[in-house]
Order: C-alpha cells, then structure tokens, then sequence
C-alpha cells in the first residue's frame, strides 16, 4: 500500500537521520497525519533510549475526516497484517469501535505525543467539541492555539514592485475585461476577488450563487475574478461549469479560468476592493493576511481562523477590517456583500477600512515567537 509506506518511510527515515548525524533534539515537530507515526516509534523504543528525552509535539493544521490521513482498507483486508508491516500495534492505528477498517495516522499522533497544538484559538475550540477523535484531544491538558503567520519581509519587495490600488485594479480590469475604465468610472466599479481552489472547503459555489443579484444591486457595475483550479470532484466540475456559463452571459463581469492555475495572485489581492474567502471551514488561513498586507479587506465566512481575524466593519467606531457572514447559505453572503458595497460607496470610510486591513495581518516573527513560548513551556524551560 503505497500511501502507507510513504508515510512510514518518511517518518522513520527522519528519526534514522537525527540517529546518524548523531542529533539528540529536545522536541520534535510532527505536522498533520503524514508524521503520525514517528511519535509511536519513540514509545515503542524501536530507536532503543536515543529519543528518551525528546518530547513529540503534534501541530494539527486540519483534522477534518479527510484530513486525518485515513486508510480505508477493504472488508477481507487484515488490520493486524499491516501493523507488523509498519511495526506499531494496531490498537494505535485502528479504532475498533468504527464501523469502518481505517487505518489513522493522526489517532496514533494523539496517542502517543505529548502535546498537540493548532492554528487558531477558534479552531481548537471547534475540534474540542466536534471532532470524531475528541476522546483523544481532550486527553491534554491547555492545547495551544496561534493563528498562521505570513512572511512579511518576502512581501514587501514583491508589494513595493506594483502600482497603486487603483492603478492595479484599472490593469486587472483592462487585461481580464478588456475595458479602459475613466477615474470617475473605476471609483463606482468594485472588483471581487477569490484565489483558491475550486473546491467544496473553499465555498466557491456560493460566490457563483451571489454574482447575478449582486450585478444587478450595483447595475452591472461591479467584476468578479475567481482565480483557482478545480480538483477534479463532482463539485468542482460543477462549479467550472456554472463559472463558463456566467463568464459566456457576463463577458464583461466575469472571468475564470478553472483548468490552468492562476499566478497574479498577489497582483488581485493588491487590486480587489474586497478579497472573498467564503470557505467553509479554514482552520488558519494565510489569503486573508496576505489580503490585509495589501491593504484590502475581506468577506468571510464566520469560522475558524477566519473569525479570529477577520473583524467586522462598524460604521459607528471606524474599526474593523472586513465583514463575516455567519450562515454558510447564499443569502447571508448576499448581504456580507451588501454591507461591504454600501461602505465602498462611502469613500472616506472604505479608505479607513482599507487602512485597518493593512495594519491587521499576523507576521510570521510574531507567529515564531508564540511558538517558541509554548515549547519552552512543554520542555519546562
């Protein structure tokens, strides 16, 4: 089983490699279930005393049923065969109480770690109350939570080669549109923007549900760019679909391009007037810092490292870098984008909460040193 021995490999061959260059780490990082297993080697003793000392830290990025790194094994398939194979017991591998024979990197992690951490505080509280291996997170005591960082001092230089907002959102709109827009015309204009992939996770049908109603509130003043590739799932080829059809009724509104990978992102996240991240679930989240770090704010869905950063617009007190919808449903993105248009045609204020964008996205030294904290804090030190 190929999967399985990549993931073994990988792991063991980590651990080997710390053995040879005679390394004797006082932590170990495992991120996500494809270093599930080395945490298991430690315990099992197969490396004899030599990692003793080293506590294994488990960082989950995703612990969504298909993120969990499953192996569905087949009905005759023996559970027990694959475990001497990889040479970690099966009661670490394999919960007997499912209904189903999976094989669970990220279960043998929480077993056999002596800490887990995530990627944002809204994140951990959703995972402690809903995910199907709860018994196991629940198991430590205080998990750390810090929200993703971005790499500002790689941004800068990209950032400070392109123009202006405005001059980027005329370039946007004259090379995807085709159409030179006067001052006057691209101030009453707004331009959407979406980089992902075109994926049930990343929300992409709903922007496709709102684009026809929301053309029509700002009299077709309004585009959309929807910059990712489709993954080949019968919702992503639906949404290709759907998006050809309104790129062939709105030439001039809409464009995509699903089936080629899309590599101006950092020129729409300067130039869009609202960055849209409606994904249903996003445990972290790099595209809104990045969006922040471009001064643009952002329409999200209200969920996991989303809502940690992504704060709702107030018209009263001028704070606030985006808006958030709270019902994963068309009609509460409509009027997310209801919202963010009614600021946008108030020019003083849309310029302030352009402003608070650009001073809210998390640095990665920032990140770096939250981290630091906590291993210290697991190594008593």
């Amino acid at each position: 089983m190929q999967i399985l021995e990549q993931i073994t490999i990988f792991s063991r061959a980590s651990l080997f490699h710390l053995c040879r260059l005679e390394i004797q780490p006082s932590i170990v990082l495992t991120n996500d279930w494809f270093g599930g297993f080395a945490s298991a080697w430690k315990k099992l003793k197969s490396f004899g005393d030599y990692f003793d000392a080293t506590k294994f830290y488990h960082i989950i990025h995703n612990l969504g049923e298909e993120y969990q790194g499953r192996i569905y094994l087949d009905p005759h398939e023996s559970v027990e065969f694959y475990s001497m194979e990889i040479e970690i017991p099966s009661e670490l591998i394999y919960d007997d109480n499912w209904n189903d024979k999976i094989l669970n990197p990220s279960r043998c992690a929480l077993l056999c770690s002596d800490h887990w951490g995530t990627v944002s505080k809204s994140y951990k509280k959703e995972i402690l109350e809903s995910s199907d291996l709860l018994y196991l997170l629940k198991k430590f005591e205080d998990p750390f939570a810090y929200p993703n960082g971005i790499r500002s001092a790689d941004l800068f230089p990209i950032f400070e080669a392109l123009p202006s907002h405005d001059v980027q959102k005329k370039e946007l709109i004259s090379k995807f549109f085709e159409i030179e827009l006067s001052e006057s015309e691209l101030a009453e204009s707004i331009l959407f923007g979406f980089i992902g992939r075109i994926s049930f996770q990343k929300g992409v049908k709903l922007i496709i549900d709102v684009i026809e109603p929301i053309l029509k509130i700002t009299n077709n003043k309004s585009f959309f760019i929807i910059a990712g590739p489709i993954d080949n799932s019968e919702y992503s080829i639906e949404c290709s679909t759907r998006l050809k059809e309104l790129m062939k009724a709105y030439p001039k509104n809409v464009w995509a391009d699903p089936d080629v990978f899309f590599n101006e992102g950092k020129k729409l996240q300067l130039g869009s007037d609202f960055m849209l991240i409606p994904s249903l679930y996003e445990p972290g989240g790099l595209v809104q810092h990045e969006s922040f770090f471009a001064g643009t704010p952002v329409i999200s869905f209200k969920t996991g490292g989303l809502k940690d950063s992504v704060h709702e617009w107030n018209s009263s007190t001028l704070e606030g870098n985006g808006f958030l919808f709270e019902s994963h449903v068309k009609e509460s993105l409509q009027d997310a984008f209801v919202k963010a248009i009614n600021v946008f045609g108030k020019p003083s204020k849309y310029k302030i909460l352009r402003d608070n964008a650009s001073k809210s996205y998390i640095d990665l030294k920032q990140e770096g040193q939250a981290w630091r904290g906590e291993l210290h804090r697991i190594l008593g030190k």
